[in-house]
Order: C-alpha cells, then structure tokens, then sequence
C-alpha cells in the first residue's frame, strides 16, 4: 500500500489487530454485526423542536474509532473552506463572510446517515488501503448504511468524503467573487449582490443533490442588515462584528450576578461555577470582546465582595 499520507499500512483484520491491541476474534466478531456496537439515545433538540437521534458506540468500539480517527483521519487535510471539526474555532466559519450584507444559509437534511456506507468505502480505497481493509475499517466507521451521529470518526470522515463538493462549490463561488464556508451540515454563502445570491442558491441545491444529499428548504435562511444575522450560534452585527450577541451576553452576565450574590454557597456551586468558566474559555476564542467585558465585570463584583467582608471585619472590632 502507498504511504503518501503518512498513515499506517493495515494490510488486514490481524494486521490491525497488532497495531490496536485489540484481538482478531474480538476485531472479526466486531466487524460482522457491526451495527450492534452501538446505543441509540435520543436528545433534545434547541428550543424544543423535537429530538435527535445518535447512534453511541460501545466502548470497545469508540476505542477503535479513536484509534483510526487519530492514525488515519487526522492526517489527512480536509478543504479549507470545511470549518468544522479540524481545530478551527468556530468563529472562522463566519469570519469569511464579514464584509458581505446578505447571506444565504442552507441546511442539508439528515447530513451523516445521508453520508452513506460506500463513499466512506471510496475513501480509505482511496488512501490505498486494500479492499480486505477498507471493507473492515468501513464497517467500523459506519451505523445502518451511513456515519452515525454521535461517532467518534464521524466528523472528520464528513470533511474527507465531502471534499469535491466543497470544491465543486468554491470554485464557483470564487468565480462569482461569492464567500463559501460549510460547518458540517450548515452552508454559508454571502455577496454583497442579493441576485448573485439567489443564482448561486440554485446551483449549488444541484450539487448537494449530485453528491447524494438535500437541502431542507424550511432552513433555508436569507440574512441582510437590519435583521439578526445569527449563524452557528455567532452573531453578525451590523458594524460587522462577529460574536454571541447582545442577548446572550446579558445572560451570561445575569448567570455571574447570581453566581457571585445567590448560588455561590448552594449545593449546585460547583457546577454552576464550572459552567461559567466554560463559557468564558469558549468566548476567548470567539469572541474577545464579551470575554474581557465579563471578566472584568465578575471580578468588579469579587473585589466588591472582599471590600463588603473587609468593612464588616473592621465594624466588629
């Protein structure tokens, strides 16, 4: 097999056996039924529009994934203008577009099980991989004919297999001096040109289709100035300006108040505490400016306390 990726030679069921340390039986038994390595558990969807189903795989199964997701997929690049999954923050996905008035953003329906079984096949036959071994390492990545939502590979082989179409997509876009970027299931292309746009929307409906997807047409969203341009969860303002927006911030700051003044000794501290934090380390990344106004606003409030305990100190001596 051609090592051109520089990922491993799995020249079969024992091969990988060696190289995972998990036994040939276990491989082979795993291998034969392998829709039955995994749970499915149903989760609400925001805002109370239903539920989503993921297919879990068993630990011994997540373990393997883990194993090929970290020796294969990682190194192998996806296209630039895939933006998820691939160690970019999120706010890149929109940063591509500041500048533009409209956007368009397009929602491909049922995006991984739609992403079927014998694409992710193409792809490890493409990496060289024989055909005893893509059939195997296929099995393993895959869940009732297609990538499982809630697999360990699934992301990363999403980005892989879907190259052409993002390529397909940009070389038009960048033609009609259009920005492209795709979030995993979420499409976003915007222009300063609404025409430009509602062109563009049409070819690019073809495409999805021609790699075996749709496009739910209820999602669809056409975004312009004046109207909250809210896309994967960031917000693009009017002064062009990519962040959580003004809502989310308020709560944010309202969730600290009632950290610092009510639950800072409840039961629930610890969590709420942890939870704040991780909002803080998410918006480091994406949103400086919210980052730094509520730290500063949390630790205004702090010293506040310190200075209420100094003061009450100093009254009952």
């Amino acid at each position: 097999m051609s090592n051109l990726f520089g990922i491993p030679n799995i020249e079969g069921i024992n091969d990988f056996s060696n190289k995972t340390n998990i036994s040939s039986y276990t491989l082979f038994k795993m291998s034969s039924k392998p829709d039955l390595n995994y749970k499915k558990v149903l989760i609400p969807k925001n805002l109370g529009r239903g539920t989503r189903v993921l297919a879990c795989p068993s630990y011994k199964l997540k373990a393997i994934q883990a194993w090929i997701l970290r020796n294969i997929l990682d190194n192998i690049q996806s296209h630039r203008n895939a933006t998820a999954y691939n160690g970019k923050s999120l706010d890149v996905n929109l940063k591509g577009h500041v500048g533009n008035k409209f956007l368009i953003c397009i929602d491909i329906v049922n995006f991984f099980p739609s992403t079927k079984r014998e694409r992710v096949y193409d792809l490890f036959k493409s990496l060289g991989y024989n055909e005893q071994s893509a059939i195997m390492l296929t099995k393993f990545c895959t869940f009732e004919g297609g990538l499982p939502q809630g697999g360990v590979t699934s992301p990363a082989l999403s980005n892989l297999i879907n190259k052409d179409l993002d390529d397909e997509i940009s070389k038009y876009c960048n033609a009609k001096s259009i920005a492209y970027t795709r979030y995993a299931d979420d499409i976003t292309i915007s222009s300063n040109n609404k025409n430009k746009l509602d062109e563009a929307l049409k070819y690019i409906e073809k495409v999805i289709q021609g790699h075996g997807y749709q496009i739910n047409r209820d999602k669809t969203r056409h975004l312009h100035p004046g109207k909250q341009r809210k896309i994967t969860g960031l917000v693009y303002s009017n002064d062009q300006k990519v962040g959580i927006g003004r809502r989310k911030r308020r709560i944010l700051r309202s969730k600290i108040y009632n950290y610092e003044n009510k639950e800072k000794f409840s039961s629930e501290s610890t969590m709420i505490y942890n939870q704040i934090i991780g909002w803080l380390s998410f918006l480091k990344s994406v949103d400086s400016e919210s980052y730094k106004y509520l730290k500063t606003y949390w630790k205004t409030l702090r010293n506040n306390d310190l200075e209420t305990e100094v003061a009450a100190t100093k009254q009952d001596k």
